[in-house]
């Protein structure tokens, strides 16, 4: 099995190292795929306990926001633990939606996080799936 997962990833996965500018040491790891033609997924990041804080993380889904929209991607999406605080913090932040919750027993319990990239997806999901205040949607946005 680990030869289809090593021949998989080498295929499909994208890794990016997160490199310290000042000391040019890598600092962290991030690993993303493709889930289907319209959505982008991020697998796991690591960042060492000496350069957390720095907003990295944030720094990064930014950059990589900017590189797939114009690609055409429709939506980044994260799993996140429910007892993440910081990372839920972090995506809340950044104008991600919760759009799907699931539990397995391999991981526990799971919340699916989705940044919209395009305004149209994002006001198809509010207006069907969310109610009351819609702080996602900036003013002047439809």
């Amino acid at each position: 099995q680990s030869e289809e997962k090593e021949r998989y990833y080498q295929q499909l996965g994208d890794f990016f190292a997160l490199v310290d500018t000042e000391s040019h040491k890598m600092v962290g790891v991030f690993a993303a795929n493709l889930s289907d033609w319209s959505t982008y997924y991020v697998r796991s990041c690591n960042i060492l306990p000496e350069s957390q804080g720095k907003r990295l993380y944030q720094q990064f889904l930014v950059r990589l926001i900017e590189v797939l929209k114009p690609a055409g991607v429709q939506r980044l999406e994260i799993d996140v633990s429910p007892a993440n605080f910081t990372h839920i913090h972090v995506l809340n932040k950044m104008q991600f939606n919760v759009t799907a919750f699931q539990t397995s027993e391999r991981w526990g319990a799971m919340l699916r996080f989705t940044r919209f990239l395009s305004h149209n997806h994002e006001a198809v999901f509010l207006e069907k799936f969310c109610h009351g205040v819609k702080p996602q949607i900036q003013k002047g946005e439809t």
